[in-house]
């Protein structure tokens, strides 16, 4: 009898006690009590403070279809703007400004000041890997020239109503069009921790002659003979660096290059130009639409989809004095445009227009290695070959590879193998010429 006693008391107290430490509803949070933030931008002031701004999620706004009274998408967000003398600090202010708890399980994108970039993202990247509510996909881009809270202010996005899926759509359209790069949280954060890794980041810029289109919320385009003067004083009639380009309508900043990292720190730009040669010495390139010069006809220009072929091969002997690299790549190409006078149809023609191609992708690809090696910024991860060949982890560390690299001599081969001439065969001619 004692011992049923004994039995039932124990039960009883193990009951009690998990009924303790069971987890409740103490700590709940409804979806309604909480400012979901979408969108971060991060800024340095004056003073070296922190200026932190916050897109906070309308959702009524989001889930609407009707045009605002401009007439434009709706507005699917709050901007919200503290300042603090640290980051975590300033992100507390947000949230003490919210009329609601604020929660950053949803934030798709960050947006840096490339005043803090060129100071060094290492405290940035820190802070939101500690921050558990942050997602290690977080897409990370750099505002090139100005505040980081002007990407908020401005953005006028052509068909996505929010600057976060404005970003995270672009960078996966980026993937294969390789005009820009794409970078995570984790991305950037493996490239910081990792000895001899250098790293890019996309850029967002302001274009000047979108940016004088813009009438309050609304991009209202120049008329034709205001875009034709603005062109003819350009320096560049085609440019693809950031904030250069020249073109009309839609959102007032372009999504186009990327930002050198060295050890963390902005070093230079890569225009969209040299972003494809860098996705091709990395072997992420996938398909894009080439122009070249025409030698043989002054003034015309070959125009050649080039697709993705076979990989890159990356050779690089550090048993010579100098160090030599040698790459070597193909593609596969498709004819868009000839001169009219250039004979293509034939093999012979066929072969100069691919050694013409050829020549230039190589030159192209020999000059973006040079202008690395002057900084000297490896974004090319060539490194990675010695990686794999060290034993221990203190020897690859130990490298002077910023200084081999320097000093290396360099061999590229890249070569473009027309496969077809699209759907016409031999160029348009007037009929009698």
């Amino acid at each position: 009898m004692r011992q049923t006693t004994y039995a039932r008391l124990i039960l009883l107290l193990l009951l009690l006690i998990s009924i303790i430490i069971a987890s409740g509803c103490s700590d709940k949070s409804e979806l309604e009590q909480r400012a979901f933030i979408i969108t971060l931008g991060i800024d340095r002031g004056p003073k070296n403070e922190y200026i932190v701004t916050a897109l906070i999620a309308v959702p009524s706004a989001m889930a609407s279809t009707r045009k605002d009274s401009t007439g434009g998408p709706p507005q699917v967000g709050k901007v919200l703007t503290a300042v603090g003398e640290s980051l975590p600090e300033a992100l507390s202010m947000i949230n003490s400004q919210a009329e609601r708890r604020t929660s950053y399980v949803q934030c798709r994108s960050l947006v840096i000041s490339e005043a803090i970039a060129r100071d060094g993202l290492h405290s940035v990247i820190d802070t939101f890997n500690r921050y558990r509510e942050f997602r290690k996909t977080l897409f990370i881009t750099l505002f090139k020239g100005a505040m980081a809270r002007e990407t908020l202010l401005l953005t006028t996005p052509v068909l996505e109503a929010s600057l976060s899926r404005l970003v995270e759509n672009l960078s996966l359209i980026q993937q294969d069009l390789n005009f820009s790069p794409s970078a995570t949280l984790l991305q950037l954060s493996n490239a910081i921790e990792t000895p001899h890794t250098d790293s890019v980041i996309p850029v967002l810029s302001l274009n000047p002659q979108v940016a004088e289109e813009k009438k309050g919320p609304k991009v209202v385009p120049k008329p034709t003979a205001d875009l034709l003067r603005s062109i003819e004083t350009s320096p560049n009639i085609v440019n693809t660096k950031p904030g250069e380009m020249n073109r009309s309508g839609g959102n007032p900043l372009d999504l186009i290059g990327a930002g050198v990292l060295v050890q963390g720190k902005l070093v230079t730009y890569l225009s969209g130009d040299e972003m494809r040669i860098y996705s091709i010495l990395r072997d992420t390139y996938n398909t894009g639409i080439w122009s070249f010069p025409d030698s043989r006809v002054p003034g015309s220009y070959v125009s050649v989809i080039l697709n993705r072929s076979r990989p890159v091969r990356v050779e690089v002997d550090a048993n010579r004095q100098p160090m030599q690299i040698r790459i070597k790549g193909e593609l596969d190409g498709v004819l868009m445009e000839v001169p009219v006078q250039s004979a293509t149809v034939d093999e012979a023609g066929f072969l100069e227009t691919e050694a013409m191609i050829s020549q230039a992708l190589s030159q192209q690809t020999h000059q973006l290695i040079e202008r690395m090696q002057r900084i000297p910024a490896d974004p090319f991860n060539f490194v990675r070959s010695l990686q794999w060949r060290s034993w221990t982890s203190s020897a690859f560390n130990s490298l002077p590879w910023r200084e081999m690299f320097q000093a290396a001599e360099v061999e590229v081969d890249i070569h473009a193998h027309l496969r077809r001439f699209g759907t016409q065969g031999q160029s348009q001619r007037p009929a009698g010429g």
